[in-house]
Formats: structure tokens, C-alpha cells, sequence
């Protein structure tokens, strides 16, 4: 599975509104969709952060 199919999969599952996942990225949710279409790659700082946000709790 790719990493932007999964992190689709996540943020759905765990109700976690795009936008929240943009804000703490400091990035617009445009960017943001545009990274879980594939369209734009997360910058690897960003990856860390993702990670946090989606891990199940």
C-alpha cells in the first residue's frame, strides 16, 4: 500500500478532519489533499508528525 493511500485510510478511520492534519503540517488542506491523492509528496519532516496524529490510540 502506498504511504498516501494509507494515511487516506487512517485519517478516515479515525475521523481526523483533513484540516486538523494541515494545520499541524503548517500547510493549507489543499496541500494536504494533494499529498493523500498522490499529486505532491510530504516532506520528511512532515512524516513524523503524520505519524503521531493517525497512530491508534
Amino acid at each position: 500500500m502506498m504511504f498516501n493511500d494509507r494515511i487516506k485510510q487512517l485519517h478516515e478511520a479515525r475521523k481526523i478532519p483533513q484540516r486538523k492534519l494541515a494545520v499541524a503540517l503548517d500547510i493549507d488542506t489543499a496541500s494536504y489533499c494533494k499529498i493523500e491523492r498522490g499529486e505532491r509528496r510530504a516532506r520528511k519532516e512532515h512524516v513524523p508528525i503524520i505519524a503521531e496524529l493517525l497512530q491508534g490510540k
